[in-house]
């Protein structure tokens, strides 16, 4: 908006007109946002005033309350728990120099590497030490929070999710899978580290009583207990970690006097991605909340715990009860946690400290909704150009504006601008490190600073990855700042503008990409390409041509994974050895959410004879067939597409390896014990399939190309200078 809507109003060039609508415009009480907001987009935020009666008259409006609990007699220390004292123990005595990254960057001992090692001793961070001392913070917080049960509990489950109870080893394998995404040595650690923590595995099932729970939790507890009783029935307690959504979960699941009255699920915000980052107290599995809203419209859960994510975005049924267990982070939270609470007669409660109520630090959530209303109503605000011309004024002139474009590069979005370049130049090379990384410097012979707070003088240095022509790979800072941040700013804007000189961005600041050829050719908006193998055409052949004499007989058994229930269909193929086909899980729909369910391909039978049903699937046995449940049985139409699917890469991966691969491996003969259909069939697919060894396919794929192209390079070499004549570096 700086760079050009206001640049080119002022000058009187035209500029779009736009409209939004939001639910709130600000996070903050008061007018200092709301007047920020409106001058960065020259806008006037207004609410609703004409026939707002009416409109209130179709919305039900809870019942907004302070609910006050006593002060939690633990200690913030976490000493009533032994776990965390011991866990406590062991991260003080830890020698950092010890630490698998201090290890990796003496390894190294690049200047790169120097000086991240340079950082972590100052600091006292490593990947390791970060995920231990959060681990500790988080079991202390819920001891204070939710009790000694819960830390107790927290600390069991966390450690049993990473060390295999059996072994001192750290899990491997789909047990392991959450951790997926850490390199093997911080793994290890950890494993060992934690294989020391003196856990009390009681936690993990015992009952939880009053003399175990914290009173912040004993007053939810009554809460819900006494709205139950009065038809409260359905309702959300929204919480502010991850963590402690599930903690707080798993206590209200097992309590004797909530369990009986609520069906209890949880709801937080994560990444559904296999190779996502997650943390040692993560201890939610996102495949373990994916029908847990489902489950809330069936009627099946009637509470659900959860973070922020359930606030806004996401599709949930009228509540009658909503708990702040903790308080709202902002206005825009309160409100929209409010508006779940949209039954008649619903109650929306917030728990608050007695002791923050004598201290007065209790906000008062009405009077500041009150405030942002009456601030959006307001008719008389000053014009935005006016009450905003001092602040758009710049405070560098480092910009450089293209003549043609108008595109514009300064020191505010040099930074971001690079490290986009090196992302897209980069794009397709995982196992290399595509991101630009910034080396500081203290100026030499400066006198020592005027003030005790006062940084000395320092210079940025910026790194650019290795597939960056040489001669650009390494840019200075044009002068030397106070802040570390303004230096690296200082460097990144000249490297972008060496960038740009040297034509490897475009016109408008933006990378070429690594498929740019520097000649723009026009294309054909249509062109054509091989079609994929289709094995099908040859199936189809077989059957109109009625030769059932070639056809195979197979099972196909569904069985439920919850229920254990199964049915059984009937598959004819003129295709032999379908029953290697790995069983496979499928989740289908039904009434009251998704059902998970097994399916097996077995017993190939030949046909000996020419059958009446001509159907590719049908059931068997079709009047003895019983269903999942009372109101559904098996959908069709969603559990056949998945059997084509896998029957069609099974029989893709056939042909490659009849037609194909014996070109390609010549006289060399694989191991026996390979299922070479089974790796082709992987290696077909894509990671979103979640087929068995593609990570590992990938891998070796990766590795392969890496060490043939070293061979190539390093013949080449030799060619043009022998190997002894080459001079080792350093």
């Amino acid at each position: 908006m700086h760079d050009f809507y206001w640049r080119d109003k002022l000058a009187g060039r035209a500029v779009p007109r736009i409209m939004g609508m939001t639910a709130s415009p600000t996070n903050k009480a008061g007018g200092i946002k709301l007047k920020k907001l409106e001058e960065t987009l020259d806008a006037t935020c207004q609410t609703p005033r004409l026939h707002r009666e009416s409109l209130q008259a179709h919305a039900n409006r809870p019942t907004v309350s302070i609910q006050y609990y006593p002060p939690s007699t633990a200690s913030a220390s976490g000493v009533r728990s032994p776990s965390i004292a011991n866990m406590r123990a062991i991260l003080a005595g830890l020698d950092i120099h010890k630490d698998p990254e201090i290890i990796r960057y003496r390894t190294e001992n690049t200047e790169k590497s120097r000086g991240q090692m340079s950082t972590a001793l100052k600091t006292d961070s490593t990947f390791v030490r970060d995920q231990l001392k959060t681990f500790c913070g988080r079991a202390e917080t819920m001891a204070e929070t939710l009790g000694p049960l819960a830390a107790d509990f927290y600390v069991a489950k966390g450690v049993s999710m990473f060390v295999n109870s059996n072994a001192n080893g750290f899990r491997t394998a789909a047990s392991f899978s959450i951790f997926e995404s850490w390199d093997f040595s911080p793994r290890a650690y950890i494993a060992d580290l934690l294989s020391r923590v003196r856990v009390n595995r009681n936690a993990l099932t015992d009952i939880p009583t009053i003399a175990t729970l914290s009173p912040k939790v004993n007053c939810l507890v009554e809460i819900l207990r006494s709205r139950h009783a009065s038809g409260g029935s359905r309702g959300i307690v929204f919480v502010t970690e991850r963590a402690t959504a599930v903690v707080l979960h798993h206590l209200l699941s097992n309590h004797t006097g909530v369990k009986s009255l609520f069906g209890v699920g949880v709801v937080v915000g994560s990444s559904k991605h296999e190779r996502g980052r997650r943390d040692l107290g993560d201890m939610q599995d996102p495949a373990d909340q994916s029908d847990a809203l489902a489950k809330f419209h069936s009627g099946k859960l009637s509470l659900l715990v959860a973070t922020s994510v359930l606030e806004e975005g996401i599709d949930v049924s009228a509540c009658n009860l909503v708990v702040c267990f903790d308080p709202p982070a902002s206005a825009k939270s309160f409100i929209q946690r409010r508006g779940r609470a949209r039954k008649a007669g619903s109650e929306y409660l917030i728990l608050i400290d007695e002791g923050a109520r004598d201290r007065g630090e209790c906000k008062d959530w009405k009077d500041i909704e009150e405030q942002l209303r009456a601030e959006y109503e307001r008719e008389d605000r000053e014009s935005a150009i006016a009450r905003g011309a001092a602040t758009r004024e710049k405070t560098s002139d480092r910009m450089f504006i293209h003549p043609t474009t108008g595109a514009i590069l300064d020191m505010e979005n040099a930074k971001g601008l690079l490290q986009r370049f090196c992302a897209v130049v980069g794009r397709g090379r995982r196992f290399a490190n595509t991101q630009p990384y910034y080396i500081f410097k203290e100026v030499e012979g400066q006198p020592p600073p005027s003030d005790i707070d006062m940084q000395p003088l320092v210079r940025a240095k910026v790194v650019l990855p290795m597939f960056v022509p040489h001669r650009l790979r390494i840019t200075w800072s044009k002068k030397a700042w106070r802040a570390e941040r303004n230096a690296s700013k200082d460097a990144a804007y000249e490297a972008y503008m060496r960038l740009f000189e040297a034509k490897l961005v475009n016109d408008h600041l933006l990378p070429l990409g690594d498929r740019h050829t520097g000649i723009d050719e026009p294309l054909a908006s249509i062109i054509e390409v091989r079609g994929q193998l289709d094995p099908w055409v040859q199936i189809c052949k077989v059957w109109q041509q009625g030769q059932h004499e070639d056809l195979h007989r197979y099972g196909i058994v569904a069985e439920d994974v919850d229920s254990g229930r199964t049915m059984d269909f009937e598959m004819k193929m003129p295709v032999a050895n379908l029953d290697r086909i790995s069983p496979f899980q499928v989740c289908l729909p039904c009434a009251e959410g998704n059902s998970l369910v097994t399916v097996k391909i077995v017993f190939p039978a030949r046909l000996a004879q020419k059958t009446a049903s001509t159907n590719f699937i049908h059931r068997q046995h079709q009047q003895q067939i019983v269903a999942f449940n009372a109101a559904d049985n098996i959908p069709m139409d969603h559990l056949v597409p998945q059997i084509l699917y896998k029957v069609e890469a099974y029989l893709v991966a056939l042909e490659l390896q009849r037609k194909i691969l014996p070109d390609l491996l010549g006289d060399v003969k694989p191991m026996s014990n390979i299922n070479i259909v089974s790796l082709i069939r992987s290696a077909l697919t894509t990671p979103a399939r979640g087929e068995p060894d593609y990570l590992s396919l990938e891998f070796l794929g990766d590795a392969y190309l890496k060490f043939v192209t070293t061979l190539f390079l390093t013949a080449k070499c030799e060619s043009t200078q022998p190997l002894s004549n080459v001079t080792r570096p350093g």
